[in-house]
């Protein structure tokens, strides 16, 4: 097993059936993998799978980025793999620039290696539509999660209707009565 690549370790498991096509989004790649094995949607064999699929997801995230979320170099990545340039100086202004900006985390998984835009959204409803939409939902409370990743994730199941206006932090909107 290559530890590096946990996404392609846990496809290559099934490699005499399966080809893993890294261009592919790996959820959909699961969605093939599902079909070319026969597994129904409440077979057991899928469901331990999409568990350990997500597990090499996550673990995924962490080799690209990192696990620490004081990691300046690891915010530094994040911005050039989203598109922002420049990229800040220092580690509070890229948290907040990053903060403000509205990425899937599996598109900003698969999109490391093979050089892919990541697409970005005005608004937390706006990714949590094209999230639920592309079925692209990053696995929420995994074990593997680093504290960078807690740190990325949004409310996609429940957005709010009207995200914040970027740099307003919830806790001061809450203060100011809005």
């Amino acid at each position: 097993m290559n530890s590096n690549r946990p996404l392609f370790d846990f496809f290559d498991r099934w490699s005499k059936e399966f080809t893993y096509d890294l261009s592919q989004p790996a959820n959909s790649e699961f969605a093939r993998l599902s079909d070319t094995m026969g597994w129904t949607k409440t077979c057991d064999a899928k469901e331990n799978a999409y568990r350990e699929f997500k597990d090499a997801l996550t673990k995924q995230f962490n080799f690209n980025y990192g696990t620490d979320e004081n990691c300046f170099e690891s915010w530094k990545l994040l911005c050039v793999n989203i598109g922002i340039d420049p990229v800040p100086d220092t580690l509070e202004a890229v948290r907040k620039v990053v903060k403000k900006t509205y990425v899937n985390l599996v598109d900003l998984t698969d999109g490391f290696e093979g050089g892919r835009k990541i697409p970005v959204f005005q608004t937390e409803l706006a990714l949590s539509k094209y999230t639920k939409l592309n079925k692209r939902v990053f696995p929420r409370g995994n074990a593997h999660a680093g504290g960078l990743l807690k740190h990325l994730l949004r409310r996609i199941r429940a957005p709010p209707q009207h995200s914040p206006a970027p740099g307003v932090s919830r806790a001061r909107k809450r203060r100011s009565g809005s």
